[in-house]
């Protein structure tokens, strides 16, 4: 007996190809640096068991991919947020950083978001993005309303090709993993010398976005704010890429119920 097909995680139709994470216009912008790639993963469930997992996994990071997209998507409208961003990627990933307007922002968040949501499916488990969510990327090429993305200039290190992905279940709502297991990730990752940091919730807590990411060091790209974009007087190091990667799931760790 034949096993169904995967569907795709964005439009939901059978088949799904395989998207590099990175896509290969990047080896134009990048060059090859590692013999590896370091995948980290976490997550915080309902019950509030925490676990984490670190992988090397081999080749470049421009050479991996995961199965997650159909081809129409990964050749449609996926390739079309990869174009629009690729401009303000060629610039940023070499340290030329410059005042980007509202609808290069718009691209950068789109990417990241589009990144975020794929990267996620390395591990079901720590899947927090709902599939209104990535309808509303796939539709809209911006980020849904309760998404974050900042950036930081970085320099090559520890960090370099590596991305920590973690997945939480921050209460309130009550646990209902009918949307996703999780409703808030956070995302860090780095491109070159951009990291940049995804945040999403559905949880419903107060928190002040704009003083989290000034204390760090990172500019907001969305929401569009109003402010500009930039280039920072130093590269961050791989203790404050670590802060940054970790700090925000430390601090989420300590809201909510005994599910965290």
């Amino acid at each position: 007996m034949s096993r169904p097909q995967a569907l795709c995680g964005y439009c939901g139709k059978p088949g799904r190809s395989k998207e590099h994470h990175w896509g290969r216009w990047s080896r134009k912008l990048i060059p090859h640096r590692n013999p590896y790639a370091l995948h980290k993963l976490s997550g915080v469930n309902k019950e509030g068991n925490a676990y984490s997992s670190s992988k090397k996994r081999p080749g470049d990071m421009r050479d991996q991919s995961i199965k997650m997209p159909c081809r129409a998507c990964n050749m449609g409208w996926m390739k079309a947020v990869n174009e629009a961003a690729e401009p303000v990627l060629a610039r940023f990933s070499a340290g030329d950083w410059y005042e980007i307007n509202d609808e290069e922002k718009r691209a950068l968040a789109a990417w990241a978001t589009m990144f975020t949501m794929t990267y996620e499916y390395i591990d079901h488990a720590t899947i927090a993005a709902s599939q209104y969510e990535r309808d509303y990327v796939r539709e809209n090429a911006i980020p849904p309303e309760n998404w974050y993305v900042m950036i930081a200039l970085y320099d090559v290190g520890y960090w370099t090709d590596a991305t920590l992905h973690s997945g939480l279940w921050v209460t309130p709502p009550e646990y209902d993993p009918s949307l996703a297991p999780m409703n808030t990730q956070i995302t860090t990752s780095t491109f070159g010398k951009l990291l940049f940091h995804t945040f999403s919730t559905r949880a419903d807590f107060d928190m002040n976005v704009g003083e989290y990411a000034f204390r760090l060091g990172l500019q907001t790209v969305w929401p569009l704010n109003g402010t500009r974009i930039r280039k920072p007087d130093r590269p961050h190091t791989d203790a404050e890429a670590h802060l940054i990667a970790y700090g925000l799931k430390e601090t989420l760790s300590g809201i909510g119920s005994a599910d965290l």
